[in-house]
């Protein structure tokens, strides 16, 4: 024992005490920032007992201890004037730990940004000592300094915090809040930051000696009970009167220890115990509109030891609406967690169905390499309210965008992860014709204290539910029923209400039956999204389309030349999809731009640029379905647009040019009744054109023509094909003229896929002359596609094939060799070609034998489009041998070689040159290579091609380039030509 700024000299007078090995003595306390109304203890004593590992340290304030002399010590008040306290500090009663949440679907421990268990301790922090508070009551002027009086607690009176009041509460002197209570104050730190006082008439017992059976001695403790005679069980009532969570001017917080703080992964977070204090202890929290009567905590047993603490404490707030935390029980042992269950109040979001959101910690043991216990969380939610009903007066102009009336969820509970996100839920759903839907949805749980804004963006895009189907009705419109594939959920916010939300249906992705029949299947039209509207007569829009929907009538449909296009933008329950634009044709505002969008013909070209100045109702298209009375259902399509003189860089047009597209889709009943597969048919033919291939090719048509139906086989014929090559590539015209007239007017091998019409052709043409080469057996092959899918027209023209090459002769060097070149609406695609040549010649002379030989040749190759690329290559290979009899012998052989080797860096042109000398006598032989590699960089790291490839794309109105006869006069052509002569 000591007092304050000086040590005690007497002895233990009555042997109450341990001896001073067991007991402590100690001066006050190291000074630190308090509350102003808090003061430093006037005296302290610390008592430590090794029988029973009692520890205890006692404050006294306005007391002192004076010792008579002759008479055993008392304390005495200080100043008679004042109260006293007297102030028991235990040591911490709790320890935190890292919660280890189990993943739902597993059940296995995650360890995600933890440290895995039970390799290594897991993370804790030691609650702050405990603190027992009472008052000396005035009666008493003094007390004997003795460890049993000072243990007598029941002589005093608890000091207890403003806000520790009975349940219920008397608030007629006022409403408390929470404070951090002050050194005289009761303050029990169980759990961790969280500090707890009994109320009322609430009792401690413990035994002032160490108490012994058959040998064992127990741990001191003492426990807390009830002073209500009439009904001992009843639980002690608590308070939970502050947490250093708690903050702002209403909340003064005391300082916070730097070995004190809140972690992560802890039991209870930071928000958990700022409720737990405001549920139990505040009696005037801000929007409650006036006092509060705060359920109090109830702790079936609540004992402090010197080693910790055994408790259960229970915690219910059902009817404080305004409150998110519904309930909490934590049981400690020893000052560490057995099991905690938290359940919080709120409701799915967007739904808006009331819910429970549990989180249970339990301790389990770990058994491995060494034996460990550890804390584990699981969580679910739990659906308080199955069914809701929308279908309301008072929230008609509120939910005009819900398609569903009702909605019942069928999933009682399920299990979350740590990050509690959306999580999906069965539901089945009624619209306002009766339809039910059943469907999945995930599903938010949203505290009640949740704001609309964040749980609006916690949920993002996730409110899409997939359905089969069903035919539901969208709008309050009767006839707003389509077949719908996706509903989109979100919430729109109303304070009014609880929760403060109600769902709604902004988009919906739906299948629109009338343009499906309009095309004659139910597979051509994708589901669009559409945005609902809330729309009450037949007349009005229920929906308008996310993006406008061009229908196309199918290249396949339409004659395969062009792909008519029509645009709708909104649905309406009387008149079914509306083409935007055609409300306007009265008045003759319509362009061909508004009509027809986008829509192609031959793949490539814009229709509404080829079609003239629509003036009559006989321009526009017609679309008439007529049903026999036989029940024969047919739908026709008929266009012969006017066409202009479009200046466009692929088609040209003639005042001849003429358009013509003829459709039917006929559906006949089955002998059942239902209707029976469609059978269509489509003819098309565009008249006296030609395409021009960006200045590189021109192919001039006399017709094409198009026919296909169900069961028929589809035919491209074209009529009166002539082709042209353009500018640099005139020198193949020489091989054009040797294409008859009539040329592709045979029978073509037709390809129909998804993607278009391949018609290729093979014919095989007469010997020509090119320049200095004689060809022979050339097979000239042409392959022409039309596309369905918009991409441009493809033209394939080759003079034979690699594996098939055409004979070319110069003077009496033969070899053999092809060309091909492709080329689509927008320039030059690929040209690939390859010539080689090569002679031999031997001449024996009875000893001696002597052989000469020379090949060479070239290939080239330019890609354009996605991936472009060129590669060209040549050699020259020049060889001669002498033999005498076989006896001796000498070679010589000279290989030169050039490639364009792209990928180095820079492009480079390579050229290697190797020159191989053998000689052999006898059994003798030697052969000698020497070889040298030269390479040279293109200047800027570009390859020429570009350069060409570019040119060729040039737009006509640039200057043309020098031509050959520009270049080349007739006597450098003469001396030339002598050369091969």
């Amino acid at each position: 024992m000591c007092r304050h700024g000086a040590e005690a000299s007497a002895p233990n007078p009555d042997g109450l005490f341990p001896p001073p090995a067991d007991f402590v003595q100690s001066g006050p306390a190291a000074p630190q920032a308090r509350p102003e109304e808090a003061r430093m203890a006037d005296f302290i004593a610390t008592v430590l007992r090794a029988d029973d590992l009692l520890s205890l340290t006692f404050e006294f304030f306005n007391l002192k201890l004076d010792q008579p002399a002759g008479q055993p010590p008392r304390l005495v008040r200080v100043d008679a004037a004042q109260p006293a306290f007297l102030v028991v500090v235990l040591p911490p009663q709790h320890i935190a730990e890292t919660a280890y949440p189990l993943d739902p679907v597993s059940g296995t421990v995650s360890t995600t940004d933890l440290t895995p268990v039970p390799a290594a301790m897991s993370r804790s922090f030691m609650a702050g000592p405990s603190r027992l508070g009472f008052r000396v009551p005035d009666s008493l002027p003094s007390l004997p300094f003795t460890l049993a009086a000072l243990l007598d607690w029941e002589q005093f009176v608890p000091s207890l915090a403003a806000n520790a009041l009975p349940d219920p509460p008397d608030l007629t002197a006022g409403q408390p809040r929470p404070a951090s209570p002050t050194d005289q104050q009761t303050a029990l730190e169980l759990p961790y930051r969280l500090l707890l006082s009994p109320v009322g008439p609430a009792r401690w017992s413990h035994a002032t000696e160490a108490v012994t059976h058959q040998g064992v001695t127990e741990l001191w403790h003492t426990r807390l009970g009830t002073a209500d005679a009439t009904d001992p069980s009843v639980p002690p009532p608590l308070r939970a009167i502050w947490t250093d969570d708690l903050d702002g001017p209403a909340h003064p917080a005391a300082t916070q220890p730097e070995d004190h703080p809140p972690f992560a992964n802890d039991v209870l977070t930071a928000t958990d115990r700022r409720e737990i204090v405001t549920n139990s202890a505040d009696f005037a929290p801000p929007g409650a509109g006036g006092p509060v009567a705060a359920p109090a905590l109830r702790a079936s047993h609540l004992t402090l030891s010197p080693l910790g603490a055994w408790a259960d404490l229970q915690g219910s707030w059902d009817g404080t609406a305004d409150s998110e935390l519904q309930s909490w029980r934590h049981t400690v042992a020893q000052g560490r967690d057995q099991q905690v269950r938290i359940v919080r109040m709120g409701s799915l979001f967007p739904l808006g169905h009331r819910a429970a959101l549990v989180e249970v910690f339990d301790r389990q043991l770990a058994v491995g390499e060494r034996t460990a216990d550890f804390l584990t969380g699981t969580s679910w939610i739990a659906v308080l309210e199955s069914e809701r009903d929308y279908d309301q007066p008072a929230l008609a102009d509120r939910t005009a965008l819900l398609p569903l009336r009702q909605v019942r969820i069928t999933t009682k509970a399920v299990p979350v992860g740590p990050d509690a996100g959306p999580v999906p839920f069965h539901l089945l759903g009624r619209d306002r014709s009766g339809t039910s839907v059943d469907f999945q949805l995930p599903l938010l749980f949203v505290g009640v204290d949740t704001p609309f804004e964040q749980a609006l963006s916690q949920y993002g895009e996730l409110g899409a539910a997939e359905l089969d189907s069903p035919r539901l009705r969208l709008a309050p419109a009767a006839d707003s029923i389509l077949p719908v594939q996706q509903l989109t959920f979100s919430a729109q916010s109303f304070d009014d209400l609880t929760p403060p939300y109600l769902p709604q249906v902004p988009t919906a992705v739906v299948r629109i039956p009338a343009i499906d029949q309009l095309l004659g299947s139910a597979e051509l039209v994708l589901p669009q999204e559409v945005r609902l509207l809330a729309a009450t007569a037949a007349s009005e829009a229920f929906a308008t389309l996310t993006t406008p929907l061009s229908v196309a009538v199918p290249t396949d449909r339409a004659g395969g030349l062009a792909t008519p296009t029509f645009s709708f933008d909104s649905l309406t329950g009387a008149l079914g999809p509306v083409p935007a634009g055609f409300a306007q044709l009265a008045t003759g505002g319509v362009t061909a731009d508004s009509l027809l969008g986008n829509a192609p013909l031959l793949g490539g070209i814009t229709l509404a640029k080829v079609i003239g100045e629509l003036t009559e109702n006989a321009h526009l298209p017609t679309l008439q379905q007529t049903v026999s009375p036989q029940g024969v259902t047919t739908s026709a399509f008929d266009w012969q647009p006017p066409l202009g003189a479009p200046q466009l860089l692929l088609l040209s047009l003639t005042g001849d040019s003429k358009l013509s597209i003829h459709g039917s889709t006929t559906v006949s009943p089955s002998p059942s009744g239902q209707p029976g597969e469609p059978m269509a048919s489509v003819s098309g033919e565009l008249t006296h054109f030609a395409l021009d291939f960006a200045k590189v090719l021109t192919v001039h048509f006399g017709s094409l023509q198009f026919t296909s139906g169900t069961g028929q086989k589809t035919t491209v014929v074209p009529v009166g094909v002539r082709v042209t090559f353009e500018e640099e590539l005139s020198l193949l015209n020489e091989l054009a003229k040797i294409i008859p007239t009539e040329g592709f007017g045979g029978l073509p091998q037709v390809r129909l896929t998804p993607a278009g019409v391949t018609v290729s052709y093979s014919l095989g043409l007469p010997s020509a002359g090119v320049a200095v080469f004689s060809l022979a057996n050339i097979v000239l092959t042409a392959v022409l596609t039309l596309p369905f899918d918009g991409t441009p027209v493809r033209l394939r023209l080759a003079f034979s094939e690699r594996g098939h090459p055409f004979l070319v002769t110069v003077s009496m060097v033969g070899g053999g060799g092809f060309l091909a070149i492709e080329v689509d609406s927008t320039g030059l695609r690929a040209l690939e070609g390859e010539i080689e040549l090569g002679a031999n010649l031997e001449v024996s002379l009875a000893v001696v034998t002597a052989s000469v030989h020379v090949t060479g040749g070239f290939y080239f190759s330019l890609t354009e489009g996605v991936s472009k690329s060129m590669a060209f290559s040549a050699y020259l290979r020049i060889g001669g041998a002498v033999e005498l009899l076989g006896i001796a012998g000498v070679s010589i052989e000279i290989y030169l070689a050039m490639t364009y080797e792209p990928d180095r860096n820079p492009p480079s042109i390579g050229g290697r040159a190797t020159v191989s000398v053998g000689v052999h006598l006898l059994m003798l032989t030697k052969h000698i290579t020497l070889s040298t590699e030269r390479h040279f960089a293109i200047p800027g790291g570009q390859p020429p091609p570009q350069h060409l490839i570019t040119h060729l794309q040039q737009d006509a109105a640039l200057p043309a380039a020098n031509s050959f006869e520009q270049l080349v006069t007739p006597a450098d052509w003469t001396t030339y030509c002598q050369a091969f002569a």
